[in-house]
């Protein structure tokens, strides 16, 4: 009769693990739940592949302000054409140390598809 009484700690144990699986989710609702900036001034060659693969990409363009990724955790930036009205200059690498000085928690990810000419 008491084989099927469970401890508390049995309890406790299955409610943390159904907790954990809900919030958790497939890998694919995990990824929709993390909406991603892309800051370019082209075409985002990998976007159509990221978003079939359940990634919620958002495309910024060249921003003007830092408040623009202000809602976003994870931030891939090109390197290059990018930034220029924070710095024309050094372009996507100064605009990267800017929101990694402003927004240290934010993971950010630097790329580039085009070619240096110098």
């Amino acid at each position: 009769m008491f084989e099927r009484w469970h401890t508390y700690e049995q309890i406790d144990s299955l409610q943390r693990s159904q907790r954990i699986s809900i919030a958790l989710g497939s890998d694919r609702e995990r990824r929709m739940k993390v909406p991603i900036a892309v800051i370019d001034d082209e075409p985002f060659a990998a976007q159509q592949t990221l978003t079939n693969n359940g990634y919620d990409i958002r495309t910024l363009g060249d921003i003007k302000t830092l408040d623009e990724v202000q809602s976003f955790n994870v931030i891939l930036c090109d390197l290059q054409g990018v930034g220029r009205h924070l710095d024309s200059k050094n372009q996507g690498a100064f605009l990267i140390d800017e929101i990694k000085r402003n927004h240290p928690e934010k993971f950010v990810i630097a790329y580039t598809g085009g070619l240096s000419m110098t």
